[in-house]
């Protein structure tokens, strides 16, 4: 099951805005793109680096402000906005990747993003 942008901002607010976010790979959040495999569609990045310590706050608010009408750069140009119902890919800008967000996993202390396969086309 996948889960949108506007999914994933309702189940962040259950959880302490405090605590650590990281991916169910080793990698933690960082900001949402415009997807390369479908430009007009949203991609949340990542990182591995240990100085990258979001927080759930930190992507409650990233997800926030990337469906306020702000618009986003395709990779090969054109001008993109997300909504709340647009689902979440995971990926790196300039990068396909065919994971999707589908949920998450509140373990106290840090809270875990589920990811799924999910074939581009």
């Amino acid at each position: 099951m996948t889960i949108t942008i506007g999914d994933l901002i309702v189940l962040l607010r259950n959880c302490d805005p405090d605590a650590l976010i990281e991916f169910d790979f080793p990698a933690r959040p960082t900001t949402v793109a415009s997807w390369r495999g479908i430009y007009a569609e949203p991609a949340l990045g990542h990182s591995n680096m240990p100085d990258a310590q979001p927080t759930v706050r930190d992507l409650h608010d990233e997800l926030k402000s990337a469906i306020d009408g702000r618009t986003f750069q395709g990779w090969k140009g054109g001008d993109y906005s997300y909504t709340a119902a647009d689902t979440l890919h995971v990926a790196n800008p300039g990068n396909i990747g065919h994971l999707v967000v589908s949920g998450i996993a509140d373990c106290d202390h840090y809270v875990v993003i589920k990811t799924q396969f999910q074939k581009a086309w």
